[in-house]
């Protein structure tokens, strides 16, 4: 998995950071949207998800992939 942050410059009254993962399969994606929106993650903040299919290739290549 991979994955970065972005601070939004300017953020609404409950969204101020967006996340952009890449998973190999949507399962991996799901199975780790189900981690998050249980305890403790879920106990201190709402968030919302949303699933798309590989819109920028380029991009996700531009990502410097890590041994391991």
């Amino acid at each position: 998995m991979q994955y970065e942050a972005f601070k939004l410059v300017g953020p609404q009254n409950n969204w101020h950071l967006a996340w952009v993962l890449e998973f190999p399969e949507v399962a991996g994606a799901e199975a780790w949207i189900d981690a998050e929106v249980r305890p403790p993650h879920s106990q201190h903040s709402t968030r919302s998800y949303f699933l798309a299919r590989r819109w920028a290739p380029e991009y996700f290549a531009s990502w410097v992939r890590k041994p391991g």
